[in-house]
């Protein structure tokens, strides 16, 4: 059996440590099913860049901002800071850990006859906060469609999300969700039935994950204290 795989955008996948284990730990447990998968690598719509404004403009803000001026003029005298560490690279553990399609799709692109898999799962990291069709799998025929632990920022997605899952959940074979309120929210969409289930990355044993650091040096020399933050900008 193969299963296609929606996930979060690629862009994020690349950069963002959750994404990207979840979508690992997803591919772990299909395989330990003998169930192959691929991940479908897709991107968002480019939005239209405004042109710069012009002198006039400039003058006129700064006319009705003159505080925003003096804060420009002060941070130009400020001494230059160091550029910031670039994001930590996840290209080398994308190709050698994740099975994924060549082709990087923006939206409209696919076609489920074109990619021919047996089925397609949607999950999990915030998939349905935003109003995507292809996140509801909109591409795929009906009954080909799973959602596995499909996560989002539930009750503040916009009135088209709730539309759009009410004609496309009836062509689900099942539905679940990571967080409890998702499920109140889900079959207010028309979901009969919506389960609560593990994020992915808490389906794998933690030798699972050992074997991804063996043969390699640690990051740190002992002693050290590693303090991991969130949401801290």
């Amino acid at each position: 059996m193969k299963i296609g795989i929606i996930t979060i955008h690629y862009s994020f996948i690349t950069r963002n440590y959750g994404s990207l284990m979840q979508l690992y730990a997803m591919q772990q447990v299909l395989e330990g099913m003998s169930v192959q998968s691929a991940l479908i690598k897709q991107l968002p719509r480019p939005l239209p860049v405004p042109p710069p404004p012009t002198t006039r403009q400039k003058l006129d803000y700064y006319c009705r901002h003159p505080w925003n001026l003096l804060a420009r003029c002060a941070r130009s005298l400020k001494p230059e800071r160091k550029a910031p560490r670039p994001a930590p690279s996840f290209e080398s553990f994308i190709k050698q850990e994740i099975h994924s399609l060549s082709p990087i799709f923006l939206p409209g692109e696919l076609n489920a006859q074109e990619l021919d898999f047996d089925a397609y799962l949607a999950g999990s990291d915030q998939i349905w906060t935003s109003c995507e069709p292809e996140k509801l799998l909109d591409f795929a025929p009906a009954g080909k469609r799973i959602a596995y632990a499909a996560s989002a920022a539930w009750g503040k997605q916009p009135p088209e999300w709730l539309a759009l899952a009410q004609r496309e959940f009836p062509k689900f074979s099942a539905i679940s969700v990571r967080e409890k309120h998702g499920v109140e929210i889900c079959r207010k969409a028309g979901a009969e039935k919506v389960e609560v289930v593990l994020d992915p990355t808490l389906l794998l044993d933690r030798r699972e994950y050992s074997r991804l650091t063996e043969g390699r040096p640690p990051y740190f020399s002992e002693p050290c204290v590693l303090g991991y933050f969130l949401n801290t900008g």
